[in-house]
């Protein structure tokens, strides 16, 4: 009898650990979104269940390139109303998935800049800075866009970003 409570726990466990482990991978996953403008945009973020966001800032300070075919990208990202939890970052490169990454720890000229704002929360600035590294070829269009875990979004690029 308890051979068998052994092989119905393990295989409780296995099943448990497959669920699991799909799962995390799901959320990593880039959405499948392909835009060319902002309206294109507006719409497959909508079809995936994501609302913009006026609480949604932040800027890319540059886009660099690393190496041949590498590019990294900086800058800052908040949710105002938020609690500070990370924020997922997106990356499109001509309307394609090119990279996911969130915020991690904070900036100072952004915590101030956020601390000053009457409608941010006092835990909005603990996470906003981030760094992503892709590919892209010189004059790429690309487009970042951070994600909140209330799936509320917006947009931190301008439309004229390309890559070195």
């Amino acid at each position: 009898m308890k051979k068998i409570g052994f092989w119905v726990a393990g295989l409780v466990v296995l099943v448990g650990a497959f669920f699991t482990i799909n799962w995390i991978l799901s959320i990593n996953e880039l959405p499948d979104w392909k835009f060319t403008d902002d309206a294109s945009l507006a719409s497959a973020a909508k079809a995936a269940g994501f609302q913009p966001s006026a609480d949604v800032v932040g800027f890319v300070d540059n886009i660099s390139r690393i190496e041949p075919g590498k590019v990294r990208v900086a800058g800052w990202a908040a949710d105002l109303s938020g609690d500070g939890a990370p924020i997922t970052l997106m990356v499109f490169v001509n309307g394609h998935g090119a990279a996911f990454s969130s915020t991690d720890g904070s900036r100072p000229d952004v915590t101030a800049a956020i601390k000053a704002n009457p409608k941010a929360t006092s835990d909005a600035a603990k996470n906003t800075s981030f760094v992503s590294n892709f590919s892209c070829a010189a004059d790429d269009k690309v487009v970042v866009v951070a994600i909140t875990k209330a799936k509320g979004y917006g947009p931190l690029t301008p439309n004229q970003s390309v890559c070195p």
